[in-house]
Formats: structure tokens, sequence, C-alpha cells
């Protein structure tokens, strides 16, 4: 397999594995009225385990780097080759493949219930025991984007909402609102593609606000019209990526008020698949354009610019970052084969410490950092000391994309569709 080969297939694992987020106890409000801030609790239910995708569990207390090492296989179950983790909250895991959604007990693996929709899956999310749903089917202009909302519990239809010409690329929740992203591509003469955000009504699906993106990009194909999304928002602020294209790929970063759309400044960045990370003040850029690895900080209220790290090797990628209170974790691997964990500070960007033969999504939880690819890994947060490693099973690596840290349990799959679940020996 030639390099760029190989690297394609990795940033296609970042950028699919993403992965669940967390559930709220609070109950929804059957208004248009939406909060100002995101909240948190127990439970993984949306990529980055959080609104702000950060990819850190802070209610993680029964696995800790004194008990870390104890972790063994509790059960494992085949999905199928593309299947990727999505969430893990209410006794369920959630894993989408192709155009199917499906759920197991997450004591044993069992399956419980599964859903099929008419085009494959973009993304999904879990809030107040209703499961969200972003998938699309057909092509051109008969593309069709459709927003399902279904019953947690056991996957009961309660709305459906449709965009024709479109597509729903990201979905995500905090608090009681819902945050959607659509593609619209057109031709005429030319490919064009553009983008609108919105904010809805997790109840019934009705819009409460929408934005449309930058003025539509020119595209020499529906191949290079990359998508809307993905979303993040913290404290009020909901951010947005929005369309670039091969001809044109400063794709921007917007924020607005997450409450009323109102916008509050725009940046323009060429790491076209980065998702925003939130956190310390910040918003974190890890991504690629043109094989150029990168992290960029931006000021969460102002956009102002802040310290950047390239990747010192060509034809890189970078993963998205995870972050932790003064810290920021990436991965990154480049043409020369040297594959890297890093910790940083996440004011300065100042190196902490680095673990040398990791490439994946990392994942914090209880002073402890994981990380999946090769293998499984888990270091000690505050120096970077392994603490528990599980070697690839014969079937074939664990996926690149985060790995699932809850409630004393940890959630991998491989790019076969294994899926794995590992708990703490008797």
């Amino acid at each position: 397999m030639n390099v760029m080969h190989r690297l394609l297939i990795r940033r296609i694992a970042l950028i699919t594995g993403l992965l669940a987020m967390d559930q709220a106890t609070a109950g929804s409000a059957d208004t248009n009225r939406l909060p100002n801030s995101s909240s948190l609790a127990v439970g993984w239910n949306q990529a980055g385990f959080d609104a702000r995708h950060s990819s850190y569990n802070p209610y993680e207390t029964l696995l800790n780097a004194g008990n870390v090492s104890q972790l063994s296989v509790v059960w494992k179950t085949t999905i199928g080759d593309g299947a990727t983790l999505r969430a893990v909250t209410g006794g369920r895991v959630y894993l989408t493949i192709g155009n199917r959604l499906v759920t197991l007990q997450a004591g044993d693996g069992a399956p419980a219930w599964t859903k099929s929709f008419q085009g494959d899956v973009a993304s999904m999310a879990i809030r107040n025991g209703r499961v969200y749903v972003a998938s699309n089917h057909g092509a051109g202009s008969q593309r069709v984007g459709t927003l399902t909302a279904l019953r947690a519990d056991d996957g009961t239809l309660l709305w459906t909402k449709l965009r024709r010409g479109a597509e729903f690329r990201y979905v995500l929740t905090s608090r009681d609102a819902l945050y959607t992203a659509v593609t619209r591509l057109t031709k005429s003469p030319g490919y064009t593609c553009r983008a609108t955000v919105s904010a809805r009504n997790p109840v019934t699906g009705k819009p409460v606000w929408s934005r449309i993106g930058p003025p539509p990009v020119p595209a020499d194909s529906p191949f290079f019209c990359y998508a809307a999304g993905p979303l993040s928002e913290r404290d009020g602020v909901l951010y947005a990526r929005f369309p670039c294209t091969e001809r044109s790929c400063l794709s921007p970063l917007k924020a607005f008020t997450a409450n009323t759309g109102a916008p509050l400044w725009r940046k323009d960045d060429a790491k076209f698949d980065a998702v925003p990370v939130v956190g310390n003040g910040a918003v974190y850029l890890g991504g690629n354009w043109s094989y150029v690895a990168s992290v960029s900080q931006y000021g969460a209220t102002d956009g102002a610019e802040g310290w950047s790290w390239s990747a010192p090797d060509a034809f890189a990628s970078a993963s998205q970052p995870a972050v932790a209170p003064g810290k920021l974790f990436f991965s990154w691997d480049g043409d020369s084969g040297i594959a890297e964990l890093k910790a940083v500070s996440s004011r300065t960007g100042a190196d902490a410490w680095s673990q040398a033969g990791y490439f994946g999504k990392p994942t914090v939880a209880n002073g402890l950092v994981f990380v999946a690819g090769q293998g499984l890994a888990a270091f000690k947060l505050a120096d970077g000391i392994p603490a528990w490693t599980h070697p690839s099973p014969d079937g074939g690596n664990f996926a690149a994309s985060e790995v699932i840290v809850v409630n004393g349990r940890l959630y991998a799959i491989t790019y076969s569709g294994n899926v794995y679940a590992f708990g703490l020996s008797p």
C-alpha cells in the first residue's frame, strides 16, 4: 500500500471515527426557547463526549491509574466491516454501519434493537431519551437529506425531517437544543456548495433559527464539495465549520450566539476536516489539508489567533485533539513512518510529554489518556508514563477513532467491525 493510500485511509478513519456524547438528566422544554450554555452528565452520547467535543469525561471515577492495568475483555461481538462506534449511554451501545443503526446491551453485548434508513448515516447524537440521526440518499439533484428522531429505549420513530437536493451532514445536541448542519449542492452551470446551520426544537424538529454560510463555493465535481459541519457549542456560543473545495479551501470557522444565531466572528483555516474542540477559553482545530498536519488555537470569544503547531514531516496526518484542564492531547504520523501521541500546554502549545508509536484520537478520563490504533493504550495524564496496553486482535487493528470510556468500561472497535468492551477484572 503506497503512502498516499495509507494516509487517506487514516484520514477517513479519523473523520468517520468520531463518536458519541453525554446524556442529560433534566427534561427538555417543549418551547422554542434555547439555553445559553451546554451541560454535561454521565453517559457518552455524541462524538467527543460533550457539545464542545472535548473527548474528556470528567465523571469517570471507577477507572484510574492504580487499577487500569486490570482491564480485560468483558465481551466481544462482530458488527461488520465499516462499522462506527457512536455512543454508549442508558445501558446501550450505539453503532452505525452503512444505513443501519445497531444497538447492543452495554452489559453483555447482546442485540437490543436495529433501525434502517434510506441512506447512509452521517452523524448521530442522543439527548433526553431521543436519538437524532442524520442520513442521506440519492445523487445530484435527487439527493435527499433526512433528520430522524427515535426513542432511545426501543427505536420507535418520533419524527422525520427531509431536505431535498441537500444533505444533513452533522447533528449536535446541547442542553435542550438540537443543532444541524446542511450542505446543498447545485449545478447551474457548474457545481457549487453552500451550507446552512440551524437550531431546532428537539421535541418537534422545527427550526428555531437558521444561518446560511459564506457565499457558494465553486467545485469541479460533487466529490470536492466538502460537507458543512462539524458543530460545537460552549457557554452559549455555537462554532461551525463551512465547506471548501479543491479550488478554495480556506474552510471558514464561524461563531454564533447559540440561542439566536447572531454572528460573532469568522476565521478562515485550511483544515477542512477539523472538528472545533472547545476548552480552557479557546477553540482548537487539528486536521489536514494537502497532507499538511497542524493544530491551531483561537480565542473562544473573539477568534483571536493563538499558537499553532505543524508536523515536522511531509505527507502527515493529525488527529482531532482532546482537551482537559491545562492540557491538549493529539497524535500525528507522517511519510517517514513516525507516529506520536503528544501532550502540550493548552495555553501556549509548549510540549509536556510525548509517546512514540501511537496514532489515534485521544480520550481523557480520570487522570488517564487513552488511545487506539495498532493496539490500545492508556498513559498517565501528568507525565505520559504507560499505565496499560492491549495488543491488536487477530481480526485487525483497532480503529484510530476515539475509544469510549464511561462508567468503568472502555469500548473500542476494529477496522473489521469487531466491537470490544473492557472492564476491570473481578
